[in-house]
């Protein structure tokens, strides 16, 4: 909700205190036909503090720029949520914007820091290594949907009729892996798709 006049931004633009590059160009990994991503920080108008209304985020059409409430984010930030920690550590021609308030919550980023953040990247960074490699066979060696004859099943009287329930556990488990590839296939984003194809990642 816009809690600005027509003709004015929003308050999430103009209440940020905030706001950082992220993503690829934040690295120096960027392409020309890398997205702009970037992350922010507001501080939404008083009937949100007040619990009038509610406010945690604001995410672009293009899913490219996300803007959060300072409650949101210091709550994430306390979860040790990656990309939020990463935010609190942004620096140099990355840091878009920050203001005396943005200042204050950089100066104390280091409160946030546990053992969870720890084990929050290190899961993240799993997940995603995983990621890649699962990827990565998909575009290699394509799942082709299983059939249960293949795994000793039978038709009998229209019903599948298998030989033991280990043998169906492994049907389902491939069944599973196809039904993944088929939906990964369809909303893959076609940038991705053209820098998986040809690294394995994107």
């Amino acid at each position: 909700m816009n809690d600005s006049p027509p003709d004015e931004r929003p308050f999430w633009e103009t209440n940020r205190i905030l706001h950082v590059l992220c993503g690829s160009r934040a690295y120096g990994l960027d392409t020309p036909e890398s997205d702009w991503d970037t992350r922010g920080v507001c501080i939404p108008p008083k009937r949100y503090l007040l619990g009038l209304e509610r406010f945690e985020q604001h995410v672009s059409d293009d899913d490219d720029h996300v803007v959060y409430s300072l409650e949101k984010f210091v709550r994430l930030a306390l979860a040790g949520n990656p990309n939020i920690v990463e935010t609190l550590f942004t620096e140099g021609e990355a840091l878009l914007e920050v203001t005396p308030l943005g200042e204050h919550l950089i100066a104390s980023r280091d409160l946030f820091l546990s053992r969870r953040v720890g084990q929050r990247f290190c899961g993240y960074a799993r997940e995603q290594l995983h990621r890649i490699r699962r990827h990565r066979r998909w575009i290699e060696d394509p799942p082709s949907e299983p059939a249960p004859t293949a795994f000793g099943a039978h038709e009998e009287e229209g019903r599948v009729r298998w030989q033991n329930a280990s043998a169906q556990k492994t049907y389902k488990a491939a069944h599973k892996r196809w039904t993944q590839f088929q939906e990964w296939r369809a909303n893959r984003n076609p940038k991705r798709a053209a820098l998986e194809k040809v690294y394995g990642y994107g």
